[in-house]
């Protein structure tokens, strides 16, 4: 019995003393990562920092681009290619250009002030095209439906002439005809008299 009294004490003061290893273990790997999540936080304000320097060269760079024009259609070549090869190619380009260092700058933008013109006057041509078809077809119907007309008042003309020359001159035949110049366009009425005699 005293000897199992004994025995528990020692027990307990191991299971205690694994207990403390472990708590000094934990603790070690706290103050770890702490230590880490320190590095890590100080990092992030330095990453952050690059990556909004980063992003501000991209905003000036697409500038440029946006001010130098539309990028070419083969532009996709250029992708993926060595930094080397595109500054060749770019001092080529720059060697080639200064052929045209006497190019008067105003010149320049009088040229591009020109071509800019040019490309309204040609959109205005073309909406001045339209606006004659257009016109032209308006013409064509009011010209359709007012030949209409005058041929339908002919025929009301016609009829009520031959009534009237038939009650005038009874024995008599009148009839009266529709020409149509096609120089002048104008409409000229011819009068047929003729006279019939009762034997």
């Amino acid at each position: 019995m005293h000897l199992r009294l004994i025995s528990k004490p020692k027990f307990f003061a191991l299971q205690l003393q694994n207990l403390k290893n472990k708590e000094d273990s934990v603790k070690d790997e706290i103050r770890s990562d702490e230590s880490k999540l320190f590095h890590v936080t100080k990092n992030l304000g330095k990453y952050s920092a690059s990556i909004a320097e980063a992003h501000k060269k991209i905003e000036a760079t697409s500038e440029k681009i946006r001010m130098l024009g539309s990028c070419p259609p083969n532009i996709t070549k250029y992708q993926g290619a060595r930094s080397g090869a595109l500054y060749k190619e770019l001092e080529d380009v720059n060697s080639a250009l200064k052929a045209f260092d006497k190019v008067n700058r105003k010149s320049a933008d009088q040229f591009a002030e020109i071509c800019r013109k040019e490309a309204e006057f040609v959109e205005t041509y073309e909406e001045i095209n339209q606006s004659r078809e257009r016109m032209r077809k308006v013409i064509t119907d009011c010209n359709a439906k007012k030949d209409e007309a005058v041929q339908r008042s002919f025929e009301i003309l016609q009829g009520e002439f031959e009534a009237i020359f038939k009650r005038l001159a009874p024995t008599g035949c009148a009839k009266l005809n529709l020409l149509k110049a096609t120089e002048s366009q104008k409409v000229v009425l011819f009068v047929n008299i003729s006279s019939q005699h009762s034997s």
